[in-house]
């Protein structure tokens, strides 16, 4: 696995605009050496506050979600420094609810189980 220094050099050198990979793994890079990058999609863990505000100026930056039954992304969202970071909304094709233990919808803000529907 490559990280840190080792991949900044290699986003930098290769002139690399986007990417797609994990919390931990951007925040190893330095954010102000990989200067080609344009967006940057991060998954698979939770983004904070603090990885956001360095990697988020002069970028798009997506906080994905998705679990392995839809392949790779089925939410994202454009987080704002400073504002509460979710998975988002769901991809084009995609819905998304929230059921309880009888699979019914619960209201916005109760605890239950994601489910996901759609061609992915």
């Amino acid at each position: 696995i490559i990280g840190g220094p080792d991949l900044t050099e290699l986003v930098r050198a290769e002139q690399v605009t986007h990417t797609i990979t994990t919390p931990a793994v951007l925040g190893t890079m330095e954010p102000t050496a990989a200067y080609a990058l344009q967006v940057v999609s991060v998954g698979g863990d939770v983004t904070t506050g603090d990885l956001l505000a360095q990697w988020i100026p002069g970028r798009t930056y997506l906080n994905t979600y998705g679990p392995t039954e839809t392949t790779i992304i089925s939410s994202f969202a454009k987080p704002v420094p400073g504002a509460h970071i979710t998975i988002g909304d769901p991809v084009p094709g995609t819905s998304a609810l929230v059921l309880d233990e009888r699979l019914r919808p619960v209201p916005p803000g109760v605890l239950g189980e994601l489910y996901l529907t759609g061609a992915g």
